[in-house]
């Protein structure tokens, strides 16, 4: 009976030690620090903020900003004249004329990226 008491004992005392040394490997473990950005903001040519973000907390960029030629679309529904990065599109709901009339109209030119602006390239 006491060889049955002093095995049960020996069993918590290796469950007790080994919780033990899980703890102390989990403690000593580094814990990855993750990165805070500063709350400050970038006013953008059209009037609005943007943050900090990412891993370098570098500030998104601003909507009327461009990367590629396809962030670029015409800004009016009618008759383009300009371009717009197309986060910042509205709906058209309007029927246009079949007139040629704005430079973006028939094949005339295109909307691009150029220089990080969203811009008219004439062809």
């Amino acid at each position: 009976m006491a060889k049955k008491k002093h095995m049960h004992s020996m069993k918590c005392y290796f469950i007790a030690a080994a919780i033990i040394l899980v703890a102390v490997i989990a403690i000593s473990l580094p814990i990855p620090m993750q990165k805070a950005c500063t709350e400050e903001a970038k006013i953008c040519p059209d009037g609005s903020a943007v943050g900090r973000t990412g891993q370098n907390c570098e500030f998104t960029p601003c909507p009327t900003e461009c990367n590629v030629d396809s962030d670029c679309v015409p800004k009016e529904c009618c008759h383009p004249t300009s371009c717009i990065n197309k986060a910042l599109k509205d709906v058209c709901n309007l029927a246009c004329t079949a007139v040629c009339e704005g430079p973006l109209d028939c094949g005339a030119g295109s909307c691009g990226c150029v220089g990080n602006k969203c811009t008219t390239v004439l062809r």
